[in-house]
């Protein structure tokens, strides 16, 4: 039983992953935005996959390259660090350039508060193992929130789904002993607090 539960705590944890949850996010906003064709969403949801999932998805490899041509060890708080700060400058380029040619205010908002978490993220890292899956879905948890309060077409009907999702997510890092409840708690909080401030 416990075995089962195991993976199905990792299950969770790999697909409610930090980088997925802003890309479903973004996705979202994009998908309940009236005025939007089909074409354009999937035109639009690709670019940002590609730059907010892909490209950060890509650093693993280097980091590991890197690791094995060099011969180092790196910890696994190096590790964190060494993806993390890239993804940063990627996200923060990608708010830039959605900002700049994208009219839909909600979004660019949302890519920003994103940013600025990986950002945020980078930083405690140094000190504090916070739990980077309690930020990306308490950030979504937010969006979800903010989206009912501007109204969007059944915006509201997916807080319980968002609830359920991030209670998921959040019982998977402590049963898989990856953080404790405080990490979890903490970076919860900072996710949703960084969202409500941004939109």
């Amino acid at each position: 039983m416990n075995t089962i539960l195991n993976k199905s705590a990792r299950v969770v944890s790999v697909l409610f992953h930090p980088l997925c949850m802003v890309l479903a996010g973004c996705v979202l906003i994009v998908a309940l935005t009236p005025g939007i064709s089909a074409r354009q969403i999937t035109l639009f949801s690709l670019s940002l996959m590609l730059s907010l999932f892909v490209i950060p998805l890509l650093f693993v490899p280097i980091v590991w390259l890197y690791a094995k041509i060099t011969q180092l060890e790196f910890s696994e708080k190096q590790k964190r660090l060494a993806l993390l700060f890239p993804t940063s400058l990627v996200y923060f380029f990608t708010a830039y350039h959605v900002s700049a040619h994208n009219p839909l205010l909600l979004i660019n908002a949302y890519i920003m508060a994103c940013s600025v978490l990986m950002a945020l993220a980078f930083c405690v890292s140094i000190f504090w193992r916070i739990s980077l899956h309690a930020i990306g879905v308490g950030g979504f948890l937010a969006l979800v929130i903010q989206l009912s309060v501007y109204e969007y077409f059944f915006a509201f009907t997916l807080i319980p789904a968002a609830l359920v999702v991030a209670g998921l997510v959040l019982s998977a890092r402590l049963y898989v002993q990856a953080h404790t409840v405080l990490q979890v708690l903490v970076g919860c909080a900072l996710g949703m607090a960084v969202v409500f401030f941004f939109t």
